[in-house]
């Protein structure tokens, strides 16, 4: 396999509105070695898929997320939004024309003062017959750090109270209606995950489903990694079952919804959440 490695472990993608690609890539005359590169960061991953045989652009799909960079004597530190005030960060390599995250990547170049893109091209084994085109973009939305995005609450075995250290994530795509939004917060000594699933616009009001199996336009499970939650629900997923949420607002940029739910560990759960995405590019 062919395969350009990108700029992280890239999440699984699912599906909802977009549109295709970036035409403005040639880098700035700027010896980017003299950019201070400090500061929060959008970073909007788009993954183009053409087809083999005839070229033909097909769909675009796109992770988004915040990077938070430092520039430092010793490198450029850089944490996902939700790693951030960890134990370790990794440092990246910024060179006059270019900012590797890792130095086996493309590399970004400055296409403007506040956006780095970096393109890479692949072929994977298991979707033959197609060509992708990875474009990574981060765009500057703060000379400091502004990561909060809402707002998690869990009340049950497992809870979460957390309304300043809120990170979110989203996927989406320009073919169907699918979004996935990651609202995640600190949790012990790592994290702990609320997926949110919608299909289609979602209107304001309450949204019922028994199982996973069951659910309509509106989904939610909330996972993490940590040994407490392994030890308290005998999995990473709570998998929730006679699910109950309340929308009090939904929009593009910003929802805030109540809900209720049984999980797999026999726990009755409550919580809130609020996820604001107005930030974004």
């Amino acid at each position: 396999m062919k395969n350009s490695v990108l700029i992280l472990s890239m999440f699984v993608l699912w599906g909802c509105g977009g549109s295709g690609g970036s035409n403005d890539n040639a880098p700035v005359a700027v010896d980017l070695a003299q950019v201070d590169l400090s500061g929060t960061w959008v970073v909007v991953n788009e993954i183009r898929k053409s087809k083999a045989n005839t070229g033909e652009y097909l769909s675009s799909e796109f992770v988004e997320f915040k990077f938070v960079l430092e520039d430092t004597d010793d490198g450029v530190k850089f944490d996902r939004c939700w790693e951030y005030g960890g134990v370790y960060s990794p440092y990246g390599i910024k060179t006059s024309e270019r900012f590797y995250m890792d130095p086996s990547d493309e590399g970004y170049v400055l296409v403007s003062n506040d956006t780095l893109r970096q393109i890479s091209n692949y072929e994977d084994e298991f979707q033959p017959g197609f060509d992708f085109q990875s474009i990574s973009t981060l765009s500057k939305i703060s000379e400091g750090v502004e990561i909060d995005d809402g707002v998690f609450v869990l009340s049950g075995p497992v809870t979460v109270d957390e309304r300043d250290n809120v990170c979110a994530w989203q996927v989406y795509s320009n073919i169907g209606v699918i979004r996935t939004i990651e609202v995640i917060a600190p949790y012990e000594n790592d994290s702990i995950l609320l997926n949110i699933s919608l299909i289609g616009d979602i209107a304001e009001g309450e949204y019922q489903y028994s199982d996973f199996w069951d659910a309509g336009p509106v989904k939610i499970d909330v996972s993490s990694s940590v040994e407490e939650f392994w030890d308290q629900t005998g999995s990473n997923t709570l998998t929730p079952e006679n699910v109950i949420i309340d929308f009090s607002i939904s929009s593009e940029d910003f929802m805030s919804a109540t809900f209720s739910f049984l999980g797999q560990d026999g726990g009755a759960y409550t919580g809130e959440f609020e996820v604001d995405l107005s930030n974004r590019l």
